[in-house]
């Protein structure tokens, strides 16, 4: 039997147990089911600084502000899938969301300005992700600001292949659980993103 699978999830809705990471934990389920190995953080719940636009990165490619974002950082440099689940705040991701990403720019710098890889050793093989986002209106372009931010912050952290998870009308906590086709979306592209 082969390695397992390591899965990083990221649920970074200030509102526990919302629709996005409902969607996020149905998902979970189809990944543990294909024998995923997941780690779940609560981000919103983790002290995240904005980016403070230092530099720093582009020296050395690592974020110098020393916050909670270090640890999620290197997790991101060791798993092999990611997956991050939002709410859909003005038609992007939530605050708590962007902050994070936004500190992903020292992985943008490490590998644009640096041409370093995402570390040295073991090598990087084939790693893959997905992002949900669950909106309270039924727009057609709700998504569109995310499908942009995810297209360029799934680059930075060296991840060429993703998939992706949306539903819309889905406001007051447990709404979701009305959307059985979107649940059922959500567990088979986590066994997706587990399968090789």
């Amino acid at each position: 039997m082969g390695k397992q699978v390591r899965v990083l999830a990221l649920a970074t809705s200030p509102r526990l147990g919302g629709n996005s990471e409902t969607l996020l934990d149905r998902f979970l389920e189809g990944a543990r089911k294909e024998g995923g190995e997941v780690e779940k953080l609560h981000t919103a719940r983790l002290n995240i600084a904005p980016c403070i636009e230092c530099g720093r990165c582009f020296e050395h490619g690592w974020c110098a502000v020393q916050d909670a974002f270090q640890d999620i950082a290197k997790k991101v440099t060791e798993i092999d899938r990611i997956v991050i689940a939002m709410p859909v705040y003005f038609m992007g991701p939530c605050a708590q969301a962007k902050a994070l990403i936004d500190r992903c720019q020292s992985f943008w710098s490490r590998k644009h300005v640096l041409n370093a890889p995402l570390r040295e050793s073991p090598p990087v093989k084939e790693r893959r992700g997905a992002w949900i986002a669950v909106g309270g209106t039924r727009g057609p372009k709700l998504f569109d600001g995310i499908k942009l931010t995810m297209k360029y912050w799934f680059d930075a952290i060296y991840i060429s292949e993703y998939a992706s998870v949306k539903a819309w009308s889905a406001d007051a906590k447990a709404e979701i659980l009305e959307q059985p086709k979107v649940l059922g979306e959500a567990y088979e592209k986590g066994m997706e993103l587990v399968r090789t």
